[in-house]
């Protein structure tokens, strides 16, 4: 069956270590069976802009964050 909805592009910058938790919460929230998720690698970027994301990424004791609708 083909479905003629609109459809967004939502662009998350992170990285590797926060893709399944990206997933998991996409899943959970997403009102598509099989939503589309991709994960697009960084060949190159500026180095101050790449470090800045690299300490704000820093993976965290902090449990899984929960999204109330």
């Amino acid at each position: 069956e083909i479905h003629h909805d609109s459809v967004w592009v939502l662009i998350i910058k992170s990285d590797l270590n926060h893709c399944a938790l990206i997933e998991a919460l996409l899943q959970q929230h997403h009102p598509y069976e099989l939503p589309e998720l991709l994960a697009v690698p960084i060949s190159t970027g500026s180095n101050d802009y790449l470090q800045w994301m690299a300490r704000e990424l820093r993976v965290s004791a902090d449990p899984i964050p929960t999204i109330n609708p």
